[in-house]
């Protein structure tokens, strides 16, 4: 029987509660668990290339060199240091906000 939930939440409760409580059906026991793959592959190439074939960027495995996770580089430029001038933008527009809360100055009474 396969049972597919809206929410993963509901499945792990469900999971949960019958580890907890056994549960039988015409006097045999029902097991519950997780989702299982819907593919199994015979070796880390044959995943590699469907995972290729559905348009994933996954080097080839050059011979020689253990297979493992390898890194691509990204091909992006390091990030300028902007730290100080952010930094300071941040404080001049902290300024100008309290700026706008400060009270006018007080009139006299004479004058009103």
């Amino acid at each position: 029987m396969v049972v597919r939930f809206l929410k993963y939440t509901t499945k792990e409760e469900i999971i949960r509660a019958a580890v907890r409580k056994s549960i039988t059906v015409d006097g045999k026991r029902m097991f519950f668990d997780h989702d299982y793959a819907t593919v199994t592959y015979e070796s880390a190439d044959q995943a590699a290339e469907d995972l290729r074939a559905k348009g994933f960027r996954i080097p080839p495995t050059p011979e020689g060199r253990p297979r493992g996770v390898t890194r691509l580089s990204s091909g992006w430029e390091r990030a300028k240091n902007t730290r100080r001038r952010d930094r300071e933008q941040y404080q001049q527009r902290a300024r100008d906000k309290l700026r706008g809360f400060q009270r006018p100055p007080e009139t006299d009474a004479k004058d009103c």
